[in-house]
């Protein structure tokens, strides 16, 4: 186990990494308290895409959330991408 503060983890990010990557757990701390646990994936677990919970239409009654009639959340999300 190893700790480690935001300010230290953002300097030194990959060589934290591979520790993680060689089976170490890293605890991420912010101002003494712990806030991020980094830790290693077991066996062949491949990430997946999670499908949204919600459909874009729910999202109009979220503060700041502006979203195009008829669009769906693929196209919101490239059209997004594109302003950047």
């Amino acid at each position: 186990m190893k700790k480690v503060s935001t300010a230290e983890l953002k300097a030194r990010l990959s060589e934290y990494l591979g520790m993680v990557r060689e089976g170490e757990t890293v605890y991420v701390t912010s101002h003494r308290r712990p806030v991020a646990q980094l830790s290693p994936t077991h066996g062949d677990e491949s990430l997946q895409i999670q499908p949204p919970d919600h459909a874009m239409s729910q999202l109009k009654s979220v503060r700041g959330v502006k979203t195009s009639a008829g669009e769906s959340g693929l196209e919101e999300l490239l059209k997004d991408r594109g302003r950047r």
